[in-house]
């Protein structure tokens, strides 16, 4: 199999973004920034309950249907928040690297015994028992080589899902784990 390709920044950026969401550590800090913020609009009900005396039932269900709505919406858009922040900071690393040699045309050659991937400054050979699984995303197929040292394979090099299934095999074949 040969695939030949222009890696783009929104294709490191991609990549960026799923590493984030999947990454154990990432997951486990998102997690608890959802809960510290969905946390916030409760305590400051708390707050309000104490200092309040003269509120009727009412007042406090509607007000502590409010503060619930609130903490659940904060819940959610804490996640387009960090998403758009991450989106934001890798385009800029990308665009103002200057010389960036991890974007650009690529050839990606699968041999019998080892993968060769072909760019304008290097050339990386690797066996495919250095590669630690496959993982797919909506864009691209990523072949991990460690927590942040990938292959980036994009899906617009596969005119076919055919194509795409052949080359999930032709690495299962290889021993490499797919993860989709």
């Amino acid at each position: 199999m040969k695939f030949t390709f222009d890696l783009t920044p929104q294709d490191r950026i991609d990549f960026t973004l799923f590493y984030a969401r999947r990454a154990p550590f990432f997951k486990k800090q998102r997690k608890r920034l959802r809960i510290l913020s969905a946390l916030v609009p409760i305590v400051a009900f708390l707050l309000i309950l104490t200092m309040v005396r003269g509120m009727d039932v009412r007042q406090g269900a509607m007000l502590a249907g409010a503060m619930l709505l609130l903490a659940l919406a904060l819940y959610w858009v804490t996640v387009k928040l960090t998403d758009a922040s991450l989106r934001r900071n890798a385009r800029a690393m990308f665009l103002t690297a200057g010389r960036n040699n991890s974007v650009g045309a690529r050839i990606v050659e699968c041999g019998e015994e080892h993968l060769t991937e072909h760019a304008s400054y290097y050339d990386m050979t690797a066996r495919y028992k250095q590669f630690i699984a496959l993982e797919r995303s909506a864009t691209a197929f990523y072949l991990m080589m460690g927590p942040a040292s990938v292959l980036i394979i994009p899906m617009r090099v596969f005119p076919s899902g055919e194509e795409q299934g052949n080359f999930i095999d032709f690495m299962k074949g290889k021993g490499i784990p797919y993860e989709p």
